[in-house]
């Protein structure tokens, strides 16, 4: 390796599922030389009778030798190097990913490891595997970017939820912040992972009970943006009415009651919330407040609970 050149280091599992797939296609495509080349190097390691360990590690050897030879390191530094702001990474580790809740890059504390989880078969299309690469890279480069303000996986998140509510304020956060990678990736010149049409099929599946003119406002507004941070992304996570008063650029003025949030009353998430609270009878709203003093309709609430609450009114 040259002085300054990045080191990349890979999980033998990885290599070697992303050699044999290679082998594999280029003999389906007539071409039988590689593989047999192949076992020309492999076989006789059989022959040697090596300790377990060593014959392991020579078979490692030979697949990381083809990975290097099949050009896929060359796609990972260049992809690398279209990133100025990763010029301080002095080693990529690719490890193997077996679902795609489990692909991510992330940083090492001391900000100089880039640490990257793949699935082998996004190695099958170039054009795929940099697309995935890029998106990825950018993900890092706002990590390290001050102006982004992430704290750093130490800190944690500011609020306490529970394990159910910060599993989908996560997930807001991470398809809010992928909507704005791929946004910047598209203006750069830069395919991006998912294409706007498919961005939007996932944010209106999130935010499905916003008005459709709204949504589509909102979208276009995270795609287009050039300079969001951490915490504005962390708070349209926690309060989708951000997400849809950045598309009308105001302040939120009314909460959005999404589709599998915790209802305030029985916090049990619903699918179904009740409609024309502010129309409510005076002895269903005594019942409700009865219970729950600070609770106003633009809280919202579950149709189940506003009917336990009418059968507790009917009731008196």
């Amino acid at each position: 390796m040259r002085a300054g050149e990045v080191l990349f280091s890979y999980e033998p599992s990885l290599v070697e599922e992303v050699v044999f797939h290679e082998l594999w296609r280029r003999e389906e495509r007539g071409d039988v030389r590689p593989m047999a080349e192949y076992h020309e190097r492999v076989d006789p390691i059989y022959d040697m009778k090596l300790p377990a360990r060593q014959r392991e590690e020579a078979f490692a050897k030979v697949h990381a030798e083809l990975f290097v030879r099949f050009g896929y390191e060359k796609v990972l530094r260049e992809a690398l190097a279209t990133f100025p702001e990763l010029a301080a990474i002095r080693e990529v580790i690719v490890k193997r990913a077996i679902s795609q809740a489990e692909e991510w890059a992330d940083l090492s504390t001391d900000r100089q490891q880039l640490g990257l989880r793949i699935r082998a078969w996004r190695f099958e299309d170039e054009e795929q595997l940099r697309r995935f690469l890029w998106h990825e890279f950018r993900h890092v480069a706002d990590l390290l970017d001050p102006a982004f303000g992430h704290p750093g996986k130490e800190q944690g998140w500011p609020v306490r939820l529970s394990p159910a509510e910060m599993a989908r304020v996560q997930e807001r956060y991470h398809l809010l912040w992928g909507i704005y990678v791929d946004g910047r990736l598209a203006r750069e010149g830069k395919t991006p992972l998912l294409e706007p049409a498919a961005h939007y099929r996932r944010f209106a599946a999130m935010y499905g009970n916003v008005l459709p003119a709204r949504l589509q406002a909102a979208f276009t507004a995270l795609w287009q943006a050039t300079a969001l941070t951490h915490q504005e992304l962390v708070e349209m996570a926690l309060d989708p009415a951000k997400v849809v008063a950045r598309g009308e650029g105001v302040a939120a003025a009314e909460k959005v009651l999404l589709l599998g949030s915790s209802c305030p009353l029985c916090r049990f998430p619903t699918f179904r919330w009740a409609e024309g609270l502010k129309q409510l009878p005076e002895e269903v709203l005594a019942a409700l407040k009865a219970d729950f003093p600070e609770w106003v309709p633009q809280d919202g609430a579950c149709e189940r609970c506003i009917e336990v609450y009418r059968a507790r009114a009917e009731a008196w």
